[in-house]
């Protein structure tokens, strides 16, 4: 599996390269962007129990290769028939997206994008009134101390963001995450790893929904190709 993923990202950076002398001939204008994730927030309505925040800094946004930095909050408190689950952690990722939409019109500033992170996560979590049940000798309560987990991991992801008004984005992306270190993860595993997604496996598939607003620093100046 990871010889896959290592022999993917050199295809895909290898024709970024490649595609770099393939530049518009319209100009692409700079800018600092904030995303903040939709996804999080609408969740809760349908898992009350799980409380999540993330946001993005992407700098020189319509450029082909841009750097970003995510970072984001989540707070599981979970409480089931059989125990109690109580999470509380941070992420932050850094990395860099190359932007594969060939702009034709000065007025466009969409993004179609491939990118890599390399994500750094901590996490406190533990459950109690557990429930043992046993019907030979009769059900027991249990529980498991406050544990600290830290982790980390590199991630591939893909996505879209399309203008909607000037300087306001909305897009959506897909990730795909390969945990690399771990640490406190041998009396419980995590039910979630902010940034990462499901702690029950190595890997795991994350989904963004984002509204973005792009602070312009330079607008170069636009002309039709000849």
């Amino acid at each position: 599996m990871k010889r896959k993923l290592l022999t993917s990202i050199f295809i895909i950076t290898t024709l970024a390269i490649f595609n770099l002398y393939g530049e518009d001939t319209i100009s692409h204008k700079q800018g600092i962007s904030i995303g903040f994730d939709l996804y999080g927030p609408v969740n809760k309505i349908f898992q009350p129990s799980m409380t999540s925040y993330e946001a993005s800094l992407n700098a020189g946004s319509f450029y082909r290769f841009f750097p970003v930095i995510e970072g984001g909050y989540l707070k599981i408190a979970d409480k089931t028939n059989t125990f109690n689950y109580n999470s509380n952690g941070n992420f932050i990722s850094f990395g860099f997206d190359y932007n594969f939409y060939k702009k034709n019109l000065p007025w466009e500033n969409n993004i179609l994008f491939v990118g890599l992170r390399y994500g750094f996560s901590s996490l406190t979590h533990k459950a109690d009134n557990i429930v043992v049940i046993d019907s030979l000798w009769g059900n027991f309560h249990s529980s498991l101390n406050e544990t600290k987990v830290k982790a980390q991991w590199v991630e591939a992801v893909g996505g879209i963001r399309v203008e909607v008004l000037k300087n306001f984005s909305i897009g959506w992306s897909v990730s795909f995450n390969m945990l690399t270190v771990t640490s406190g993860m041998n009396q419980i595993k995590p039910f979630v790893i902010p940034g990462f997604g499901s702690g029950a496996g190595t890997t795991a598939f994350g989904f963004n929904y984002s509204l973005y607003y792009t602070f312009p620093l330079k607008k170069e100046k636009s002309y039709f190709p000849k």
